[in-house]
């Protein structure tokens, strides 16, 4: 029996449409990117894995820790804690010394910190995020006294001059800086496959800076970052 075209194109049509509405109503069907980092083995979120694409609201959706408290943590002063974004600090951190950087790695550190879960890199972070720390009974003394050649003196941001929006991310300028994270380079839609061999191979923390994996590796970092930079033009 000969079934006519026309018949087929609807059936496909329905099962199609079908399968949208059943995959919708299980939560599997969805529309926006859901920013959540990587999960540990314990089954903790990997606060490591935390990107400069995530808002603050983001990280309080993956962590037990509020947008509020991140806010405050790092000296922003805004109306709209929820709204900001963890690249961002690269404008709000500025002129901090040499080799002092408050970017993504610090956000991931502090929510480590807060919340308990496993880290490796230490990084910088301001006297309010110690404080916080402090005042909330979330570090050990040894830990508290570790931290004292990681604390940068800042002052109040206020966020709200600040705030970037998808369009002008789109626009920013892309490439290695001083403040670029492995997970940085993932958001620019490069692959591990591209980025490994220039690093000398493969990188489990990718919260890490390009500039520490390149110190622990005895890479130049000048040499890597023009190879990525030609990656990322190309």
């Amino acid at each position: 029996m000969k079934i006519n075209s026309k018949i087929i194109a609807v059936v496909i049509a329905v099962i199609m449409v079908g399968g949208i509405i059943l995959s919708d109503a299980l939560g599997f069907w969805e529309t926006e990117t859901v920013k959540q980092p990587n999960k540990l083995v314990s089954g903790e979120y990997d606060a490591e894995d935390i990107r400069g694409s995530y808002t603050f609201l983001d990280i309080e959706n993956s962590f037990d820790i509020t947008s509020e408290t991140l806010a405050q943590a790092f000296g922003i002063v805004t109306e709209n804690p929820d709204e900001v974004a963890v690249n961002s600090f690269e404008s709000i951190f500025t002129n901090l010394g040499e080799d002092i950087e408050i970017g993504t790695s610090s956000v991931a550190f502090f929510v480590a910190l807060y919340t308990d879960t496993p880290f490796t890199v230490y990084a910088y972070l301001p006297q309010s995020a110690y404080d916080l720390l402090i005042s909330e009974n979330r570090l050990s003394s040894e830990r508290a006294e570790i931290l004292k050649d990681y604390i940068v003196p800042t002052e109040l941001v206020y966020y709200d001059n600040l705030t970037i929006t998808e369009e002008t991310e789109e626009e920013e300028e892309i490439g290695v800086k001083g403040k670029t994270t492995y997970n940085d380079l993932l958001d620019y839609g490069l692959t591990s496959e591209e980025i490994d061999p220039i690093l000398g191979g493969a990188v489990s923390v990718k919260g890490m800076l390009i500039r520490d994996i390149c110190t622990d590796r005895g890479l130049s970092f000048s040499v890597v970052k023009e190879q990525i930079n030609a990656l990322l033009t190309n």
